[in-house]
C-alpha cells in the first residue's frame, strides 16, 4: 500500500496519533527520508537514491513507503498462521502410546 507522503510531502518525523507503534514509525519515517533522491537528483528524468545510488524509487525506498502507508491506514495485517506438518491429534496417540 502507498503512503500518501511525496518528496514534497514528506512524513513527519513524529508519528500521527493513529499509529499503533510510535518508535517504528520513527524508524520508517527516518529510512524513508534516506532513499530519496539527491536534491540535485530530483528534477533528472532518471533519479537515482541518494543513499544507495539504485534507480529511484529504489526497492528500500518502496518498502519503507509501503510500511508508512500500512501505519497510517490503520491496517494491521495478520500473519496467517502455518499448517502443522503433522496433525496434533496424531502427536497425542504417539505421546499416549509412548507413555504406556
Amino acid at each position: 500500500m502507498r503512503s500518501p507522503y511525496t518528496l514534497d510531502n514528506p512524513p513527519p518525523d513524529e508519528p500521527p496519533s493513529e499509529v499503533l507503534v510510535p518508535s517504528l514509525w520513527r524508524v520508517q519515517a527516518r529510512w524513508w527520508k534516506r532513499h530519496t533522491p539527491a536534491l540535485d537528483q530530483r528534477s533528472t528524468k532518471h533519479p537515482v537514491c541518494g543513499h544507495c545510488s539504485q534507480s529511484w524509487p529504489c526497492h528500500s525506498w518502496a518498502c519503507w513507503d509501503g510500511q508508512l502507508g500500512q501505519a497510517v491506514a490503520g491496517q494491521t495485517l495478520p500473519c496467517p498462521l502455518p499448517e502443522p506438518a503433522t496433525s496434533v491429534h496424531a502427536i497425542g496417540a504417539v505421546v499416549a502410546a509412548a507413555k504406556s
